[in-house]
């Protein structure tokens, strides 16, 4: 059986944020998408399996003061993800963050200051490269002069002969 992710619109994202950030984390990812267009995925943090390692704590110069550093582990290379935000935050500016997960950068949703969920970019379909077949064949002069009068009245709206 194939399971595909829930879709939901952003303005209904926000209208029902709550529920369907619970639904996120407890591992039903959903797809956000504006005007039928796929933007980002919400999902959470364990149901994604991008996050591998776990959070560490980083001490920041001789101050003493900590804070964690999540990094998630994806093959050799290693990313500290960016922006974190929290869930009031999330849900307050919700199309700004949409359009920054769209733009190809995770935004990880807080509660807490603890990783919960995230935007992540849906990858885009490669652009067509427009004029593959160039210079393959050439088209003859022919093929751009008018139709002969026979040829031409095949392809006339009004039939000839009335249909029987």
């Amino acid at each position: 059986m194939v399971m595909t992710d829930r879709t939901i619109a952003v303005a209904d994202l926000k209208a029902n944020f709550a529920q369907t950030l619970r639904e996120a984390i407890g591992g039903e990812p959903v797809t956000v998408v504006k005007h039928g267009t796929p933007l980002a995925r919400l999902s959470g943090l364990e149901a994604s399996g991008s996050l591998v390692a776990e959070p560490r704590a980083r001490y920041d110069g001789g101050n003493g003061s900590k804070e964690l550093d999540h990094i998630g582990d994806y093959g050799h290379n290693r990313i500290m993800y960016e922006p974190k935000i929290s869930i009031a935050d999330a849900k307050a500016n919700l199309s700004k963050y949409v359009k920054i997960a769209a733009s190809g950068q995770v935004v990880v949703i807080c509660n807490r200051s603890v990783p919960v969920a995230e935007l992540r970019p849906i990858p885009r379909a490669t652009p067509r490269n427009l004029g593959v077949f160039a210079g393959a064949f050439e088209l003859p002069d022919a093929f751009f002069e008018p139709l002969p009068e026979e040829e031409a009245a095949g392809w006339e709206d009004e039939p000839d002969e009335p249909a029987a």
